[in-house]
């Protein structure tokens, strides 16, 4: 291995706060304050900078010295594990693989193979693997077994991850973590599996068959259609093999397939037992760093107490964020009590949704969301008491309309702004559904669909026409999100539109923005003459970092008026307009907990002062990254005292230099001698294309 070589693989550099899972390393340097390494060997030095003051140090091993500049630095040590003896269990080669694990002082002290089917062969290479997992002092993520192609090496450190699951309190008894889970027997049946590629969720069945995949079938994705196209031949493959073992990403759409494979696999852990219903496993919500990141900061709820008596009766909506985006209610109140709860729309996973959906009975026994949030669903929780609150704060009496024609937006399927690929679609950028409402004498008389914000092939003529007869039937949307919730294909309604029940919602809640409007005139006699408003997105930033002022100096927003006529407006005369922005002018976006390794979404949104037309996009921070280039490596081998030097060319990977005799007999010995490089090297320096330098 040449020194550049080493320098690129095994040295890490850390320059900003975060936390840091790198398994393995030879020597690391912190220059960074407020960073955290997470399972790591370290095999040389750790190196802490000036700025560093503290550091925390998680079920990380450093065989060499922590070398610190500032003898102050505060290094924060953990360990995860309880002391105790543990049994796990996981698939071998030829069976069942059980291991009995000793941790003592948060570490694995020591390991004993107790039952196995294995050849002599095989039992060599699990000792060799468990005595890499002892020396590893809890490193289980560093343990490379990626070189043998049985599944024996995998086995027995999946085997003793299974038995420190329980000295972490993950489970209570040996085989019921994932890992021991994950490697069995599929299951034969159909299994639907949840992923996140670049366009959003994607959805798809699998036939297992004698314990191998049969077949794939894609149910749902929003995936751009070369991308997509190009990851068919890795659906061919699975199918050929029965399976996703050593199936690798497609190069040029990494993301999507990368959700393809997570979908499959959130698929297989139902068959296996580790879960029971599609999008339950972690997997299933990964972002693999795709544009549409579904993963949101939810609402926090104030846990309200609602005395009787004190709500007028009547039906009330409301909305909160909960993980997938916007969760809309509609609360009844009656006899001054909560007593129905129902949620209109909302973009969760369908098992979380289904855990924590049960909060509302308790909002409902106790006429109040101070109640606790749901186990494994809390994120869903706290949107869905939020909304309630929302609804009820303050509480409404039952709108009365003002005459005139009014128009609304609302969202269906899609939270934003997007591409329709479908049949039909043809690449339009597709926005918001836009509705109108004509009232006349305070009752509906017309509703009509201006604009499709869905896709074509989600729109449902029949559906909507329905929709429009029961609003100017009832007044207003009554119990329409009622039906929605209830899937009865027996209402009309939901059996016209059960095939796009999202875009349905989409259209309803437009509707419902127009009867708003009308609501909100009849009020303050305010005219409403803004029909929409939206961002021209072509001249937002491509990207932003946290720390640094976000550019909105580019920004277009369109204003569409009731008679028709469209403006233009530069971000900076917004205000003139009667535009107001959600964010404060300058902004500059921070990350949560300091944990700059981590991407955030922000939502820029906005309003029109003098109608309920908003705008929202959301954009994505992470820290800065430079990519400087190397240009040349100065060393000294010891006992010469004249440093040597490479120039460094980024076309060029290898390069060769010129040592003279005591030099060449010294490197040639310590060959011979198997010497570590680091014994005969007495510096290295690397300088970037600005000549800084780093020894």
């Amino acid at each position: 291995m040449t020194l550049l070589e080493r320098l690129k693989n095994e040295d890490k550099i850390f320059s900003y706060p975060g936390i840091y899972t790198i398994k393995s390393a030879r020597n690391v340097t912190v220059l960074s304050d407020a960073v955290t390494l997470k399972d790591a060997i370290i095999n040389g030095n750790l190196i802490l900078g000036d700025d560093v003051k503290t550091i925390k140090i998680a079920n990380t091993k450093v065989n060499g010295e922590i070398v610190k500049s500032n003898e102050n630095v505060n290094i924060i040590e953990e360990f995860k594990w309880k002391d105790g003896t543990f049994e796990g269990n996981a698939q071998g080669e030829h069976g069942i693989l059980k291991v009995q694990v000793q941790v003592e002082s948060g570490k694995i002290k020591n390991i004993k193979v107790l039952e196995h089917k294995e050849n002599q062969e095989s039992l060599n290479k699990i000792n060799k693997i468990l005595k890499q997992i002892v020396a590893a002092d809890g490193n289980l993520e560093g343990i490379d077994v990626s070189n043998d192609k049985t599944i024996n090496s995998a086995g027995i450190l999946n085997a003793v991850k299974d038995a420190i699951s329980q000295s972490s309190g993950e489970t209570e008894k040996p085989g019921e973590s994932i890992v021991a889970k994950q490697y069995q027997e599929l299951q034969d049946g159909t299994y639907e599996g949840l992923g996140q590629g670049y366009g959003g969720p994607i959805r798809l069945k699998i036939e297992v068959k004698d314990g191998k995949i049969a077949n794939i079938e894609i149910l749902e994705q929003s995936e751009t259609g070369s991308y997509f196209e190009m990851t068919q031949s890795m659906l061919k493959k699975i199918v050929e093999m029965g399976s996703i073992d050593q199936v690798d990403t497609v190069s040029g759409a990494t993301v999507s397939s990368k959700g393809i494979l997570n979908a499959i696999q959130d698929a297989m852990f139902q068959s296996v037992g580790i879960t029971e219903e599609v999008g339950q496993s972690d997997i299933a919500m990964e972002s693999n760093g795709g544009g549409r990141k579904r993963g949101r900061k939810p609402t926090e709820p104030q846990g309200n107490a609602y005395p009787e008596g004190s709500l007028l009766d009547g039906e009330y909506k409301g909305e909160a964020t909960g993980f997938g985006g916007t969760i809309s209610v509609t609360v009844r109140v009656k006899g001054g009590v909560i007593s129905k709860i129902t949620v209109n729309s909302h973009r969760e996973t369908p098992s979380y949704y289904e855990r924590a959906v049960q909060i509302l009975e308790d909002i409902i026994k106790n006429n109040s969301t101070k109640v606790d949030t749901i186990s494994r669903a809390t994120v869903t929780s706290k949107g869905l008491l939020s909304a309630v609150e929302n609804a009820l704060s303050p509480n409404k009496e039952k709108p009365e309309y003002a005459d005139g024609t009014w128009y609304g937006q609302g969202r269906g399927h899609y939270p934003k702004d997007h591409v329709d690929h479908t049949s039909g679609g043809g690449g339009q950028l597709k926005t918001a559904t836009e509705a109108s409402v004509k009232v006349e004498d305070g009752k509906i008389v017309a509703v009509n669909l201006e604009y499709h914000g869905d896709d074509e092939a989600y729109k449902t003529p029949e559906g909507y026409d329905l929709i429009e007869q029961y609003i100017i039937e009832h007044n207003g949307i009554e119990k329409l999100p009622e039906i929605f919730a209830s899937k009865d294909h027996s209402q009309p309604i939901y059996d016209a539109v059960s095939s796009a029940t999202n875009s349905a919602r989409g259209y309803v809640n437009a509707i419902n923005d127009a009867l708003n409007r009308s609501a909100k005139y009849k009020k303050d006699n305010m005219q409403q003459e803004v029909r929409s408003i939206r961002m021209l997105k072509d001249n937002f930033p491509k990207s932003a970092n946290y720390g640094e002022e976000v550019d909105f100096s580019k920004l277009m927003i369109e204003v569409k008026y009731l008679d028709g006529s469209i403006i233009q407006v530069p971000f900076s005369e917004i205000e003139k307009y009667g535009i107001t922005c959600n964010l404060p002018i300058p902004f500059i976006p921070q990350p949560d907990d300091n944990n700059y390794a981590e991407e955030k979404n922000f939502d820029l949104k906005f309003t029109h002062e003098k109608s309920t037309s908003a705008y929202t996009f959301d954009f994505q921070v992470s820290r800065k990254r430079i990519k400087k280039q190397p240009s040349k490596i100065e060393f000294k081998i010891k006992g010469i005292e004249t440093p040597y030097s490479i120039d460094l060319d980024e076309e060029e990977f290898m390069y060769g230099i010129t040592l003279d005799t005591k030099a060449f007999e010294i490197i040639q010995n310590a060959i011979s001698n198997d010497t570590p490089i680091e014994d005969v090297i007495d510096f290295v320096k690397v300088f970037d294309s600005d000549d800084k330098n780093k020894e």
